[in-house]
């Protein structure tokens, strides 16, 4: 009776282990996405990126549509 008692708590600690183990993997992961995220945008382009373009026409264009 004792050996099952203690093969029950052999498999349910390795179940916890293994539910830590999945969302330690899940918190590392976001973090590490959190990361790339924060530094894409902090990140500026050079002033001759054509983004600075679109940028540039979609702030005409909405200034435009305001009626300013």
């Amino acid at each position: 009776m004792i050996d099952v008692i203690v093969r029950a708590l052999a498999v349910v600690g390795a179940l916890v282990m293994a539910a830590l183990a999945w969302f330690s993997a899940m918190w590392a992961l976001s973090r590490r996405a959190d990361r790339k995220a924060r530094a894409a945008l902090t990140e500026v382009p050079p002033l001759d990126s054509p983004v600075w373009d679109r940028l540039i026409a979609a702030l005409i264009e909405e200034e435009r549509r305001d009626g300013s």
